[in-house]
């Protein structure tokens, strides 16, 4: 009895979760401040998700991004947004091209007038070098790699239990670091720079049909790569089974 009652209530859960599962994401942000203020006041996620709304509507809050998922019961997705970055890992010091005729032959001039006596240098570069049409430096740039820069939101469902998983990825590109300078050919320095990707990230887990629930309070990535303390993003999440 105890085994016919176990296997009709699994298979009551499965046909509930027959159908879709649509995963919302809400990403909310407001002052440090006022998210204290906001959690003071023990309100439920369902409430502070609506009076939120109206603070956003009122422009005393920000709506980030809400981001959106449907797919199979049981099944799992994934939705990005994103762009791609390419960026040298690798430089190398100026080097003069020889590909072609005009290019070596430039070479050939360069080499012919360092051979000259210095005031001749010297007058020589007060012509040329200053419009930098005596030869050609090749980029001094070398190995590349590529880096998404956006959203990245998977979800994935337990059609037994109700349960769904799911990780939302944030990564921005807003700034570089100077690693380096070297003297190019024509006497400017070169900076080698890398750029900085910042990354918030969030996993966590609902339960289907269980209304908006507030998933994390984070803080953002200012700028200048430091945390910005006086902000917090707010994460709202809701999982509905959809018919």
């Amino acid at each position: 009895m105890k085994a016919l009652l176990a296997a009709l209530a699994i298979g009551l859960s499965s046909a509930a979760l027959a159908g879709d599962i649509q995963v919302t994401v809400h990403q909310m942000e407001v002052s440090h401040e006022q998210m204290t203020s906001l959690l003071a006041e023990d309100l439920s996620d369902a409430a502070l998700f609506a009076k939120l709304r109206g603070m956003v509507k009122a422009k005393s809050a920000t709506l980030r991004d809400t981001s959106m998922l449907r797919f199979a019961a049981g099944g799992k997705a994934t939705l990005e947004s994103i762009s791609e970055i390419i960026y040298p890992t690798e430089y190398e010091p100026d080097s003069f091209g020889l590909k072609t005729k005009e290019q070596e032959k430039a070479q050939n001039e360069f080499q012919r007038v360092m051979k000259l006596p210095k005031e001749e240098q010297r007058k020589y570069w007060a012509r040329k070098i200053l419009a930098f049409s005596l030869f050609p430096v090749m980029p001094s740039m070398s190995d590349f790699e590529t880096r998404n820069v956006g959203f990245t939101l998977e979800a994935e469902s337990d059609e037994d239990s109700g349960e769904v998983r799911w990780m939302l990825e944030c990564v921005s590109y807003d700034r570089d670091t100077e690693i380096g300078r070297t003297l190019g050919l024509d006497g400017q320095p070169r900076i080698q720079r890398m750029p900085n990707f910042d990354m918030l990230k969030w996993t966590g887990d609902s339960m289907v049909d269980k209304g908006v629930t507030l998933a994390a309070a984070l803080t953002p990535v200012a700028a200048d790569g430091s945390l910005d303390l006086s902000r917090k993003i707010l994460i709202f999440v809701k999982a509905d089974a959809l018919k």
